[in-house]
């Protein structure tokens, strides 16, 4: 410090008054009042020197502290996990052991509970067995008499019934065969008598027109003689064509005396052809009934 330059008084701070006075004075004067300026300011630096120091130890201190403190941390941490991991290991132990024994008498119990099962089921099923055996049995015996007696019943039935079904139906042919024998006889003979009518009533028609027709041509005749005043060549030509319309007329009255006839005829076929219908309808209708009253 003492080698510093004291009349720098960018260093130094120093009144202007003492600036002056020091310009003024020697060098060994300078030394003086720059020991005597300067001895508060070596204090301070001591002052300062020594908190430093002091500080420096306190944080020293410190910081062994805060080792120490944190060594004790260390090893307490280790000692807590060593001492956690003891006890979880032990623990882990206890458990396994206890689990260990756990499921060896678990699988004591299955074991005596399965045989026992076992030996329970072999003894239910050589039970059911033996009773199964016996309802077959049974019931074997059950459904062949049932069958025995249904199959004598039914055989009997059967033939009830075809013996009444023969019957029914060698009663139905005969009645069939009788009813129509007579159905056929009845309607040749009624169309006979109506064809015999038809003739009569037809012949009678022709005879009466034919008697007509002469008649008409007697008196065409007398009328012819009685007029002979008329020339033979009128009197020819108007006996003519009267024949002539006399034969038209008999040709359309004996026409329509047949077409009447051939009406008749069918009119009297198609009416007894349905009343044939009826009645057969009518007898298959009633022997029908009686073959399913007979065979109930």
């Amino acid at each position: 410090m003492h080698s510093l330059h004291y009349t720098d008084s960018s260093r130094v701070l120093i009144p202007e008054s003492k600036k002056t006075r020091i310009l003024k004075t020697s060098n060994q004067e300078i030394r003086k009042i720059a020991t005597s300026e300067w001895l508060p300011l070596v204090e301070i630096e001591t002052l300062v020197v020594v908190v430093v120091v002091v500080v420096v130890v306190v944080v020293g201190v410190v910081e062994a502290v805060v080792v120490v403190v944190v060594v004790l941390m260390i090893v307490a941490i280790v000692v807590v996990v060593v001492v956690v991991v003891v006890v979880v290991v032990v623990v882990v132990v206890v458990v396994v052991v206890v689990v260990v024994v756990v499921i060896v008498v678990v699988v004591v119990v299955v074991v005596v509970v399965v045989v026992v099962l076992a030996v329970a089921v072999v003894v239910v099923v050589v039970v059911v067995v033996e009773v199964v055996v016996v309802v077959v049995v049974l019931v074997v015996a059950i459904v062949v008499v049932v069958v025995v007696v249904v199959v004598v019943v039914l055989a009997v039935a059967v033939v009830e019934v075809v013996v009444k079904v023969v019957v029914v139906v060698v009663v139905l042919v005969v009645a069939i065969v009788v009813v129509v024998v007579v159905v056929v006889v009845v309607v040749v003979v009624v169309v006979v008598v109506v064809l015999v009518v038809v003739v009569v009533v037809t012949l009678v028609g022709i005879l009466i027109v034919v008697v007509l027709v002469l008649v008409i041509l007697v008196a065409l005749e007398q009328r012819q003689h009685n007029s002979s005043s008329n020339s033979s060549s009128n009197s020819s030509s108007s006996s003519s064509s009267k024949t002539a319309v006399v034969v038209v007329i008999v040709i359309v009255v004996v026409v329509v005396e047949v077409v009447v006839v051939v009406a008749v005829v069918v009119k009297t076929a198609v009416v007894l052809v349905v009343v044939v219908v009826v009645l057969l309808e009518v007898v298959v209708v009633e022997l029908v009934v009686i073959v399913v009253v007979e065979v109930v």
